[in-house]
């Protein structure tokens, strides 16, 4: 037999994972936007959009989207977080174009790149990925204890459902 499904639907949106300045150009020249990985609010601000938009630019392209993953940890045992982000972020370290993204972050150590503490605190954190021209969150509940992770899952199911 032979079908033909037909569904009206917008194109599904392709992002790129970039970090090096040529595939950042043309993820902004020639799909929608870049996702990324292990990447800060300072070094999206101050080195992938400006890349992004270049190549956004030489295209006669609007802003493409920049999809961020954050990893959250709601809890008050902030060393025992810290811990288990510290195993996270050096598997990334491994890597050299993660290692750059994340020296041009400046942070004292690579696993700060981790929102933890408080639900304030996250949000705080979650907010300067907006702020540095974040269009989407990729969020990873990334705890070291069962009670954290359900701690952040409940905070983040109530804060979604508001």
């Amino acid at each position: 037999t032979r079908a033909k499904l037909e569904i009206a639907a917008p194109n599904t949106p392709i992002l790129l994972a970039a970090l090096g300045p040529r595939m950042l150009r043309f993820a902004g020249e020639r799909v929608e936007g870049t996702t990324l990985g292990q990447c800060g609010p300072r070094t999206i601000a101050n080195y992938v959009l400006p890349h992004l938009d270049a190549g956004a630019e030489a295209a006669g392209r609007g802003r493409p989207r920049v999809m961020a993953l954050v990893r959250i940890c709601v809890t008050e045992d902030r060393s025992g977080a810290f811990a288990h982000a510290k195993v996270i972020s050096a598997r990334y370290q491994a890597f050299p174009s993660y290692a750059r993204v994340l020296e041009k972050e400046g942070l004292a150590d690579p696993a700060d790149i981790h929102l933890i503490g408080s639900w304030q605190q996250v949000l705080d954190g979650l907010a300067a990925y907006a702020e540095a021209g974040v269009s989407d969150l990729r969020i990873e509940v990334s705890a070291h204890t069962e009670a954290a992770r359900e701690a952040t899952r409940m905070a983040l199911a109530e804060y979604l459902s508001l």
